[in-house]
């Protein structure tokens, strides 16, 4: 499930405020695909609320998942499209057996060769 709370975490939490550049871009372009990541999400795992902050918005911990994903670069005549692939992890939070998504975090860019059009 999609909490109300869900933009304000995703632009406002302390993982995006440290953001620069290109990934705080990356961050901002992805989100409109939050849904085709969650179906595609895998390596799943559990993880126990340790922030006395979360005690009752977490209580029953965190599940991780791992997602990729690209996006693509227009040239600058706008002719050609590259396309950057990246690796990130999902985070869910748990509370009373309900699954709410809460940020996407750990963008990397991969160091392949992106993709050509």
């Amino acid at each position: 499930m999609i909490p109300k709370g869900f933009p304000d975490e995703y632009t406002g939490s302390r993982y995006t405020k440290r953001l620069r550049g290109g990934l705080a871009k990356t961050k901002a372009n992805v989100a409109p695909y939050i849904g085709e990541l969650i179906e595609t999400a895998y390596n799943r795992r559990v993880v126990e609320n340790k922030d006395e902050k979360h005690s009752k918005d977490a209580s029953g911990g965190w599940i991780r998942y791992d997602v990729d994903f690209e996006l693509g670069v227009k040239s600058e005549n706008e002719t050609e499209t590259r396309w950057n692939r990246y690796r990130a992890t999902l985070v869910i939070r748990v509370v009373d057996d309900k699954k709410y998504l809460y940020d996407l975090i750990n963008i990397k860019k991969e160091a392949r060769r992106p993709l050509e059009s």
